[in-house]
């Protein structure tokens, strides 16, 4: 190839590539615009502008790869990774932080599955190991118990083990653990301090929460003991502030 042919063909594509980048410019240029439209339109209208629900990236028919990079805890420790499908504990898919394990809620190509309530049902990925478990108490999913209930064979065949803290299925299914509902402990966490000016010995942090016969049992109680002076109360129950439990 001769000079001038090279900066022939050198010129032809530093104007291709011009060309390209002003035609993806106005594009961008056009696509904001557009959305900006869009969110004037909808606040107009007084619709809600938050951010849509985030679904994963998938390849179809391309199970991510299971290797993960080295994490390691405080204490020096390697941290195990494993992949959750879960819609239970969403809001705070570490709030417990576990010195121990990472939870994964994207790469089902993890060699090792955990699956929650309804999730159970929907697993996904061909790992070395699935585990289950149940969280809510039957009050608030009965349809998972009766699910668990209703397809033992199912739960025992496809996963190692599942963990719970039902009576009826620890006596039912074969690979069922007891394990309890993780609590965590709520002491200190308000801003305000107001913990730290306790009067009586016993303390209850109560939410508003009445989504099953005991909440609004917890609820008279905590109402009790704050208009009769029998224990410090915090908690949302009475306008106070946050509380989720």
């Amino acid at each position: 190839m001769t000079d001038e042919q090279f900066k022939e063909i050198s010129g032809k594509l530093d104007a291709l590539n011009r060309n390209l980048s002003q035609s993806h410019a106005e594009e961008f240029q056009w696509a904001r615009a557009i959305l900006g439209r869009q969110q004037s339109f909808e606040s107009r209208l007084g619709l809600d502008t938050t951010p849509r629900e985030f679904v994963p990236f998938y390849v179809p028919n391309l199970v991510p790869s299971p290797d993960y990079p080295e994490v390691f805890n405080k204490y020096g420790e390697r941290m195990e990774i494993f992949f959750i499908s879960d819609r239970e504990c969403v809001p705070v898919p570490n709030s417990k932080n576990s010195r121990y394990i990472i939870w994964d809620r994207y790469n089902y190509g993890n060699d090792t599955h955990f699956y929650s309530h309804d999730e159970i049902f929907r697993t996904v990925g061909n790992p070395k190991r699935k585990f289950a478990f149940l969280i809510e108490p039957h009050s608030i999913k009965p349809s998972s118990y009766e699910n668990v209930l209703k397809h033992k064979d199912y739960i025992e065949k496809n996963f190692e083990l599942l963990f719970t803290f039902d009576a009826q299925i620890l006596s039912t299914l074969k690979n069922a653990r007891f394990v309890p509902f993780p609590a965590a402990v709520w002491y200190g966490i308000d801003d305000k301090g107001g913990y730290k000016h306790k009067t009586k010995n016993i303390s209850m942090i109560c939410s508003e929460k009445e989504m099953c016969h005991m909440h609004v049992v917890r609820k008279k109680l905590a109402f009790k003991c704050k208009n009769e002076s029998l224990a410090d109360t915090y908690g949302k129950f009475d306008g106070g502030s946050y509380c989720e439990i």
